[in-house]
């Protein structure tokens, strides 16, 4: 992974050959795209799939509330997206049963 410095790529997003430029806050990296991807499909591949798709179905549902806000509102404070951190915080509330509602997390960090 390298890190550009130039004016003329500070924008630059994608794929380019064998490269792909990227954009994480105010740096612009890059880095060489995976020759061969095999798709694993082992039961513990599958399952944490599950998981990452009914967590990232769960912030659709929210979404579109004050929740949302709260994680778009810590993510600016760290830097990071709101999703990304969402989903970093609910992955284990999710199972192959279903929601384990103990373990949900609507907001981070102290309320008061």
């Amino acid at each position: 992974m390298a890190c550009c410095y130039s004016n003329l790529f500070n924008r630059l997003s994608g794929r380019v050959g064998r490269v792909i430029y990227y954009q994480v806050g105010d740096h612009l990296y890059a880095r060489a795209a995976p020759g061969k991807v095999k798709d694993c499909r082992s039961e513990l591949q599958l399952y944490y799939r599950e998981r990452m798709r009914k967590t990232a179905t769960f912030y659709g549902v929210i979404r579109q509330t004050w929740l949302a806000r709260i994680w778009q509102m810590l993510g600016v404070v760290e830097r990071r997206s709101g999703y990304t951190l969402f989903l970093k915080a609910n992955m284990r509330a999710f199972n192959g049963e279903g929601l384990l509602y103990d373990l949900v997390h609507f907001s981070a960090g102290n309320l008061f």
